[in-house]
């Protein structure tokens, strides 16, 4: 109770200093600065997981578009022996979508990652584990298009809950690392960040001025971590009002987890390994709140599990928003993960600004307030990180 009455009071200092802060028409712009350094090419609400800043040639029924982006982090680690530092992400992606004929469209993102992981085994003496290189294909789908309103994606894609795993691009993230529940990247602690198979989702535009929204989506997947012959099925729901800086979203998924029986490691700043330690079936529920207005994001994030013989699993977060000026951005974020499997519960307070010298450069300065709440245990981390879309 104490935990959740500190962030209730937190969040209302913020929006304190929302409605005291100056609204100049500079903050009229927060979807584009906040949202995507170049709103107009993010087609998030279309094309899950389609990052798009820019085109390389197009032509009557073809287009071909290539685009990408460099992230570099910085990050101090403390309490820990010796104070560590490090350059300990350096983060490539290229993005490649084209559309050969009518109807059709493909995209793929390939990644190229030298990162140094946060390691909180001893959460008294963190550390940077040895560099390793990762090259995986992050996405690679083909998409049929009947109308707005009924799509059918094959391939691999981003798992279609909640609201940061579906942007989950940095170029457009306030913190790159994302909250808990999606941590460790391409993991499942709650939900998997993607998915291998089949996803069907459409947008169908309501009421008379056709200014309400509503986004369906439903999949039948794979996930790399679990055995290949057991599937994943989920679906959302999102509905943005009319007239409105108001998005709802419910969520539920169905699917089998597996132990390999070997536990792999914690997961860079993560309680949880990449793998699952439990073999059991789960059912996971969740809703979403967005709102955006002129000078406030504010996002919130509920998920659950049913753990079938097994702990149940619970993330949460909100994270509100707001734009000082035309390139300086700040926010907070209150994260709260249970996730099982006899591992600790983990609390995070995160303050951030985010200065955008250009909409294609981004940089962010973060601070992580890290409480393991089985043993009381803190550590804090500072981080730095630019990322350059091109």
């Amino acid at each position: 109770m104490n935990r959740v009455l500190k962030s209730s009071f937190i969040c209302g200092l913020i929006l304190a200093g929302i409605l005291l802060s100056e609204t100049s028409s500079a903050s009229e712009q927060i979807s584009q600065s906040v949202v995507s350094p170049c709103f107009e090419c993010y087609q998030v609400s279309k094309e899950v997981g389609s990052y798009r800043p820019s085109s390389f040639q197009k032509g009557n029924t073809r287009e071909l578009q290539i685009s990408g982006f460099l992230t570099q982090a910085w990050s101090l680690l403390e309490p820990s022996c010796n104070n560590d530092t490090s350059f300990n992400q350096t983060l490539l992606e290229i993005l490649i979508q084209a559309e050969p004929i009518e109807n059709w469209s493909f995209f793929t993102a390939l990644e190229w990652q030298r990162q140094a992981d946060i390691n909180f085994f001893d959460p008294n003496d963190p550390t940077f584990r040895r560099f390793t290189l990762r090259v995986p294909m992050l996405i690679g789908w083909v998409n049929w298009s009947w109308k707005d309103s009924f799509q059918v994606t094959l391939g691999r894609f981003v798992t279609p809950h909640g609201i940061i795993n579906i942007e989950q691009f940095p170029p457009v993230l306030l913190e790159n690392n994302q909250p808990q529940f999606l941590r460790p990247f391409s993991g499942d602690t709650i939900f998997p960040n993607y998915l291998n198979g089949v996803h069907f989702h459409g947008t169908q535009y309501l009421g008379d001025k056709k200014d309400s929204v509503l986004l369906w989506h439903a999949y039948l997947a794979n996930h790399t971590n679990s055995l290949p012959s057991k599937y994943y099925a989920g679906a959302r729901l999102s509905y943005t009002f009319y007239n409105s800086s108001m998005t709802i979203g419910g969520n539920y998924a169905y699917g089998m987890r597996h132990f390999w029986g070997e536990p792999t490691r914690l997961g860079n700043m993560s309680v949880t390994p990449i793998e699952s330690l439990t073999s059991n079936h789960f059912h996971m529920a969740g809703a979403d709140l967005l709102i955006d207005t002129r000078c406030l994001l504010w996002k919130t994030e509920f998920f659950y599990t049913w753990e079938n013989g097994y702990q149940n699993r619970l993330g949460f977060y909100t994270q509100p928003a707001w734009k000082v000026s035309e390139r300086w951005i700040i926010f907070y974020r209150y994260d709260w993960l249970v996730p099982g499997q006899r591992l600790t519960s983990s609390l995070e307070h995160v303050i951030g600004v985010n200065y955008l010298p250009d909409p294609m450069i981004r940089t962010r300065f973060l601070y992580f307030y890290k409480e393991f709440c089985d043993t009381h245990d803190v550590a804090h981390v500072f981080q730095t990180s630019i990322t350059v879309s091109f």
